[in-house]
């Protein structure tokens, strides 16, 4: 009987998710950017956002780069509470009404014309404590999620059982991994750097039950 099936699955620790992640910087084209704006630390900072979700293409299929900004300017006006919320709370400790919220702030993004890659680029920019991102090659392709709003949710479950059985040493791992990345990025982005790895994200898949049991 395979892990899958129910078994006790096989062990992933903060050991495993540092290793995983280390080639991913590599392939990290818009480092720079994401860094500044980690580092800068206002809170939706537009100015800072936005060339960084351009810069990894977040834009495409969604229009150019002042229709982004006007649509999130226009969202963090409106949905300020529960953004504010969100970023008061940490991935491990996110509520099913939290994920919920989150729902309804992606009914917001997807009403205003952005595609799945963008909303879910754009929570994860403003709330990045909270909110793993999602990225179609990537994840979605590495995961076998559907690309919606079900997919996505599913994957930020993953991300909250998976920080919650790594225990209060991931609360180290950011600052364990910033020889890599060059600064101390938040936990949902190390964990989202996973999926870049085909052996540490089917064993961090395993360890929580199989696929059923981790993105249920």
């Amino acid at each position: 009987m395979t892990a899958e099936e129910g078994t006790s699955p096989i062990k992933f620790d903060c050991q495993d998710l540092l290793t995983a992640v280390e080639l991913f910087h590599v392939h990290d084209t818009g480092a720079s950017r994401y860094r500044q704006m980690i580092e800068d630390g206002v809170p939706y900072n537009l100015d800072l956002v936005v060339p960084v979700l351009t810069s990894w293409k977040a834009h495409r299929g969604t229009g150019d780069a002042a229709m982004l900004r006007n649509v999130l300017s226009e969202f963090v006006t409106e949905r300020h509470d529960d953004l504010d919320h969100l970023r008061g709370t940490q991935l491990s400790s996110l509520s099913d009404q939290d994920l919920e919220s989150e729902r309804s702030l992606v009914a917001f993004l997807d009403g205003r014309g952005f595609r799945p890659t963008a909303w879910g680029k754009s929570l994860h920019m403003l709330v990045p404590n909270a909110i793993l991102l999602w990225d179609r090659e990537v994840v979605r392709g590495r995961y076998d999620l559907s690309d919606d709003v079900e997919g996505f949710l599913s994957y930020q479950r993953f991300g909250r059982r998976l920080a919650i059985s790594l225990g209060t040493e991931l609360l180290n791992v950011p600052k364990q991994h910033a020889t890599a990345a060059g600064y101390i990025e938040s936990i949902p982005k190390i964990l989202d750097e996973l999926a870049y790895s085909w052996d540490g994200s089917a064993r961090a898949v395993l360890s929580l039950g199989g696929h059923s049991a981790a993105f249920a």
